[in-house]
């Protein structure tokens, strides 16, 4: 399928409908494996579950006084890991809403959190320029990973669970070694901070946003960059790969939900319809829909409203 092919086919995507629920802006969001079911992570302390088939929440989850500001899902959906302003990650059963246990070790804000494939650790970064690797099943610390020299704003890993990526203020993204601790390469070219990281889902390439505007495709086998992708007017706050890894979703500060060509780094669309700032997007259902939360408070549904109804 050519660019403009695929160009045509998502004219066709549309604002399916808006999500409310919190009150105060969304941080972060993450999706089950199957799609079906996700989390969003607020400032108002709050974090929600919901079902794509419904418009209001199915559940929430508590965090009292401190603003969420990441969350994931494990791979078998059963619990969900969460960082705050309060130093701390919480570990949470998603059957009933219950804590499991809380994690403390940093020293600063919790921004980013993520969990290996095999369930059984978290790797969280931190205000406190620390990345932190966790065993989920004894709830203790397995090491700290030092390298950055600012804010640690977000962190991935790789999907055989083998290495992690993390970006942060001092503008690089580092790659390490999760079984050692060892840094393997630190990946010069954003001129800004870097707000977002994800690995494509062959483990081969991996998207970054950064505050100066630009969202970069790298190529993690001969670090290098491939694609520069330009369209954003603000801060690219948050990025996503497709399930089959050809499509890429990024979302900014400039209000706006962008969807990409990875093959050859073309804009495909751009989404309008948020108030503020987009912190937060991920694709849904095979990529027939993507969503997006923002400091507007809301949780919209991007996608052909044809598709989304064959799909439910």
């Amino acid at each position: 399928m050519t660019a403009s092919t695929h160009t045509s086919e998502y004219n066709n995507w549309t604002n399916i409908y808006t999500l409310k629920g919190h009150d105060d802006g969304i941080a972060s969001l993450a999706i089950t494996a199957d799609e079906n079911i996700f989390l969003s992570g607020s400032w108002d302390g709050t974090i929600k579950m919901w079902d794509l088939n419904h418009q209001q929440p199915v559940q929430s989850f508590i965090w009292r006084d401190n603003s969420v500001l990441s969350v994931a899902i494990s791979p078998n959906g059963e619990t969900a890991i969460s960082g705050s302003r309060d130093k701390t990650l919480k570990l949470w059963d998603l059957s009933n809403g219950s804590l499991i246990f809380t994690l403390k070790g940093h020293n600063d804000w919790v921004h980013a959190v993520t969990i290996t494939p095999d369930g059984n650790k978290a790797l969280s970064g931190s205000w406190d320029n620390t990345i932190k690797l966790w065993d989920l099943e004894q709830g203790e610390l397995i090491n700290t990973l030092v390298g950055h020299n600012s804010f640690v704003r977000s962190v991935a890993i790789a999907p055989d669970g083998l290495t992690a990526l993390s970006g942060g203020d001092d503008e690089v993204l580092k790659l390490w070694d999760l079984t050692t601790g060892e840094l393997l390469h630190t990946f010069g070219g954003h001129k800004g901070s870097v707000t977002s990281v994800a690995y494509a889902p062959d483990g081969k390439t991996a998207l970054s946003g950064s505050w100066d505007e630009t969202a970069i495709l790298w190529d993690l086998q001969n670090y290098k960059p491939i694609h520069t992708l330009i369209g954003h007017v603000d801060t690219v706050r948050t990025v996503a790969f497709s399930k089959d890894g050809n499509l890429g979703l990024t979302g900014g500060w400039d209000k706006m939900v962008n969807l990409w060509d990875l093959s050859c780094g073309e804009m495909l669309h751009s989404f309008a319809g948020h108030e503020k700032e987009v912190n937060a997007v991920t694709f849904a259902l095979d990529g027939k829909i993507a969503l997006s939360g923002s400091r507007d408070c809301t949780i919209r549904i991007w996608g052909n409203q044809d598709i989304f109804g064959k799909v439910n």
